[in-house]
């Protein structure tokens, strides 16, 4: 259930921030990716984001991943030292290269986005409600495609 809440947190966090998610799957192809426990597809129009801002969404979304998961395991959030998690947060690592000078302004950068989407996931109920959905959803079905993950979130939206 741990990849399911994986999944489902970069698959919900990406819907948010207006990312459209073409599919996600706790069953990747094993033969192409055989070290990978699932896999999201999200698209983004580049028109609607400034260039900063869209690097911004797709590390929150990177995170979103090991943010969920941890806090469906009840720990404190601590993507950099967990290796199932280390390609997630060197895809955010890269990103940030758009937008700082120096690692260690990329590193402070990425913890306070580790701690915003952890308040965040903490704070909202609705946010926590759609992950968990999603995540069941996952688990029963392994592969979900966009617009049901669309589904879900907007109607938490609705009722948050």
């Amino acid at each position: 259930m741990e990849t399911a809440y994986h999944e489902a947190g970069h698959a919900v966090v990406g819907t948010l921030l207006g990312g459209r998610v073409l599919s996600v799957t706790i069953e990747p192809d094993r033969l192409e990716y055989p070290d990978l426990a699932g896999d999201i597809e999200v698209e983004w129009d580049h028109s609607r984001y400034s260039p900063q801002r869209l690097l911004e969404c797709e590390i929150l979304t990177a995170l979103a991943g090991p943010a969920a998961e941890i806090l469906y395991q009840g720990g404190e959030l601590r993507a950099s030292t967990i290796s199932a998690w280390r390609s997630d947060w060197a895809v955010a690592l890269a990103i940030t290269d758009g937008l700082f000078p120096t690692r260690d302004m990329q590193m402070r950068y990425l913890g306070k986005c580790c701690g915003a989407l952890r308040e965040k996931m903490n704070s909202d109920t609705w946010w926590w409600q759609a992950i968990a959905e999603v995540a069941d959803l996952l688990d029963a079905h392994e592969t979900l495609e966009g617009e049901e993950v669309a589904e879900v979130v907007q109607r938490w939206i609705v009722r948050g």
